[in-house]
């Protein structure tokens, strides 16, 4: 359904743009071709009223009897008109002759397009008789020879020029017109329809063949499974266009592989972390119920499995923190602005008596003083995790220190200590889950290798990141570097 809906989407998308750009190329080809047509006819008018017009002059040149003598042949004249309606009229409204057709009726010549014209002059102008729309187009001829060179002399040419003044008007019905537009109406609907019905097809049929790959794609990623993402999309085998998904869902199911495989190892590693202090509290407890009763082993017994029982808890803690950490993310609105070199100050007071417990100095180096943007409560646990290490690794009599950097575009926290360090080999596993230097020490200290991965996951949630660097005269440096507060 979603691929035949995805297909059904191109083409209508792609029809509607066709349509749009039918109507618009109609619509275009309607107005232009009525423009023409309409120029066209009027022109046939202006010619064919100053055929008349030319006509009648010569008559009334021949004939200077009079109006009423000169409507007979005038009247023959016009006949020769193949319009359906004309009409020769003076200028003072009398006709001189009209079509057969009028009757008794007059056509009306609109005052501004009368008054509007000079002599030689034509204009057109619809108009409506019995009840049918026409074309019509008025023509002015006629008019003074010359100036009068006398009062009386003024008069009789006025007067004969009054009486050569008329009006030539012709009119074609528009029905002609409109018909020829509704043909061309008809024929552009007529293949904008075909040519959409054949660019549906042909659309169609493109759009099935190109998402082809695509639907062969998406069936081969559906056999992706938890316990198959060995699979990899073969890019040189599509087209161009796709070669960029296929790479994005590699780097997807690689990523998918990566994080499945650490969710393998963190399983296997946290059971056998687990495996060993049961097997002990169950030997102890087995032991126990074994012997005779005897109430100072029995005491000793129990402190054995109250010790495996903190352990327990502590592993625990240390996977349930990990894992809300991974979960919670980055919560920006918890965020302070926190200034370092107090904020050490009160850690170095926080964990003095643990440190003069182990014979170890805890102190805040120099004087520089840099404020950082984060959630206080996780600044706590990382640098906790950091100075608990920076103790517990440290030799009898050495010092653990905490100092600011302040760098370009952010600041560095450095807490380090006076211990053994930590080889080379194992530095780029050193903030991996359950990781430890010295594993049978680790175990005698408490430790389950999961306080840096904490501290880690911690650090990437404030947009921190952390890092290890040898001591420049032995021991080990753990660095938090912050981006610049906003």
């Amino acid at each position: 359904m979603r691929r035949w809906s995805l297909r059904f989407r191109i083409l209508f998308l792609t029809l509607c743009v066709e349509a749009i750009t039918v109507i618009a190329f109609a619509a275009v080809a309607y107005h232009r071709s009525r423009s023409e047509l309409l120029d066209a006819l009027d022109d046939d008018l202006r010619k064919e009223c100053a055929t008349l017009a030319r006509l009648v002059e010569a008559a009334m040149a021949s004939e200077p009897a009079g109006a009423d003598v000169m409507a007979p042949l005038m009247a023959r004249i016009v006949r020769l008109s193949r319009h359906d309606l004309y009409q020769i009229m003076f200028a003072d409204g009398r006709v001189i002759a009209k079509s057969p057709r009028l009757g008794t009726d007059a056509l009306n010549v609109p005052p501004e397009v009368r008054d509007s014209l000079d002599p030689g002059k034509s204009r057109g102008f619809d108009l409506e008789w019995d009840s049918d729309a026409y074309r019509a187009r008025v023509m002015r001829s006629g008019g003074e020879d010359g100036s009068p060179t006398s009062d009386t002399l003024g008069a009789k040419q006025s007067n004969e020029a009054t009486q050569r003044d008329f009006f030539v008007l012709l009119a074609q019905p528009s029905e002609n017109l409109d018909n020829r537009l509704a043909d061309l109406l008809q024929y552009v609907i007529a293949i904008g329809a075909t040519a959409l019905l054949v660019s549906a097809i042909a659309l169609w049929v493109v759009a099935r063949w190109g998402i082809i790959p695509v639907t062969r794609l998406s069936s081969e990623v559906e056999t992706v499974a938890p316990g198959h993402l060995a699979y990899r999309v073969d890019a040189d085998r599509l087209p161009r266009d796709l070669r960029t998904l296929a790479v994005s869902i590699n780097g997807f199911i690689a990523r998918l592989e990566q994080a499945f495989a650490r969710e393998r190892q963190f399983v296997a590693d946290a059971s056998h972390e687990l495996c060993t202090p049961i097997a002990l509290l169950k030997s102890n407890i087995q032991s126990a119920l074994l012997g005779p009763p005897d109430a100072v082993a029995d005491r000793r017994s129990l402190e054995e499995l109250l010790g495996d029982v903190e352990r327990l808890e502590r592993l625990s803690s240390s996977l349930l923190a990990l894992s809300e950490t991974e979960a919670a993310g980055a919560d920006s609105s918890r965020r302070e602005e926190i200034e370092l070199r107090p904020y050490l100050e009160s850690l170095v007071a926080q964990f003095g008596h643990s440190a003069e417990l182990r014979s170890v100095s805890l102190v805040v180096e120099g004087r520089e003083n840099a404020i950082v943007h984060a959630d206080r409560t996780i600044l706590d646990r990382i640098l906790s995790n950091l100075i608990e290490n920076a103790i517990k690794h440290n030799r009898p009599g050495g010092k653990a220190r905490l100092s600011v950097h302040p760098e370009v575009g952010g600041c560095e926290i450095w807490v380090a200590d006076d211990g053994p360090g930590v080889p080379a080999a194992d530095v780029p596993y050193l903030f991996e889950r359950f990781f430890r230097v010295d594993k049978s020490r680790s175990r005698e200290r408490g430790g389950a290798g999961l306080g840096l991965a904490i501290a880690k996951s911690l650090c990437e949630s404030q947009g921190a990141e952390i890092f290890y660097r040898p001591g420049p005269s032995g021991g080990s440096v753990f660095v938090v570097r912050f981006p610049q507060a906003a």
